[in-house]
């Protein structure tokens, strides 16, 4: 467009300045081409209105959504404490079934057998209860349970939970790099678009202060 002004300014520096009409015509086309330069302001303008108004729907829909995330992550912790609470809980219970020798080798036999049960779902195997290794067989309480037996069944048990928590933190660890990744994502995302929206209003805006310039030479 500054070419096009340009030219005109040139146009109009050539007229003949000792002939009335001319100087008229020279006005005339001054004043044409001075309306079609505010025309093209106007139209600037309007588009930095237009350009400004969709940076700021922009802004508004990815910071909702990043809000969505975060109150996500937020629920997600809270059911993270709910199930170390209910946990707890279920340890507490565990403990109190210990003043009965029965009970407690009965509750070991079950929690062995759901760990392995457990873990064998999550990797794709199906377990045998004569693969175990141990007597599974429940006592009944009049039963005699000796020393050597409950101490092979307390490391059954500790040795199944360590596998089980493992496989388990592995699980759990992919789909938390998964979440962050997707959260980085998201904000590289947001970033982008920032920068984008500051280099187009900066365009425009050294856009119309050139034509202003250019009006004012």
């Amino acid at each position: 467009k500054s070419s096009v002004y340009e030219d005109s300014w040139s146009e109009f520096g050539t007229i003949d300045h000792y002939n009335d009409n001319t100087i008229i015509e020279g006005f005339h086309l001054f004043g044409h081409k001075l309306q079609e330069f505010l025309v093209e302001v106007s139209s600037l303008k309007e588009r930095i209105q237009v350009h400004s108004s969709l940076a700021r729907e922009q802004d508004k829909t990815l910071s909702k959504l990043m809000t969505n995330i975060q109150m996500e992550i937020t629920s997600q912790r809270e059911s993270c404490e709910n199930m170390k609470k209910e946990v707890s809980k279920r340890d507490l219970q565990l403990v109190a079934l210990r003043e009965n020798i029965a009970h407690l080798y009965e509750s070991c036999i079950n929690s062995v057998t759901a760990l392995e049960n457990g873990k064998a779902e999550l990797v794709g195997e199906k377990v045998e209860l004569s693969d175990l290794g141990i007597n599974l067989e429940k006592p009944s309480f009049d039963d005699e349970i000796s020393e050597e037996c409950i101490k092979t069944m307390a490391d059954r048990l500790l040795l199944t939970a360590n596998g089980f928590a493992s496989i388990k933190t592995e699980f759990l660890d992919a789909n938390q790099k998964e979440m962050k990744a997707t959260v980085t994502n998201l904000q590289r995302e947001l970033q982008e678009k920032d920068v984008q929206r500051d280099r187009i209003c900066a365009d425009l805006v050294k856009q119309i202060k050139d034509a202003e310039a250019a009006a004012n030479r």
